[in-house]
């Protein structure tokens, strides 16, 4: 991770990235049961894994990729999410919640990878 000038925004997402990463690989069980998706933890632990990694590659080097698949994994994330919003869910409040979050986030990263575009970044 060298100093490179002028990448405060693929700097915030690389560590948000990990943050939110190392919350679901070390609370998989708790995140389901707010979402009502308790038989998940497997699932939810994966991508938290995927965030970590995806966070680790932006800080690297080649920000670009990771950061593309970093796009690509909220969309995976926010198609997740939407199979539990059905009315069999009493949780599908929070899902919903969940889901206008994790659009925030993809807004950030489109900006990310748009930016490392922009500057020819690889």
């Amino acid at each position: 991770m060298g100093s490179r000038d002028g990448d405060g925004l693929e700097i915030f997402v690389g560590w948000l990235s990990i943050g939110a990463g190392m919350g679901l690989v070390l609370a998989p069980e708790r995140v389901g049961r707010a979402l009502g998706m308790e038989d998940w933890s497997e699932l939810i632990r994966a991508y938290g894994f995927r965030q970590v990694a995806a966070g680790m590659g932006i800080l690297a080097l080649h920000p670009a990729p990771w950061a593309w698949s970093r796009l690509t994994g909220d969309l995976l994330d926010l198609v997740t999410l939407a199979t539990r919003t059905g009315l069999d869910n009493p949780k599908r409040g929070r899902v919903t919640t969940a889901m206008a979050a994790v659009s925030g986030i993809t807004m950030l990263d489109l900006a990310c990878c748009i930016e490392l575009a922009r500057r020819g970044r690889d």
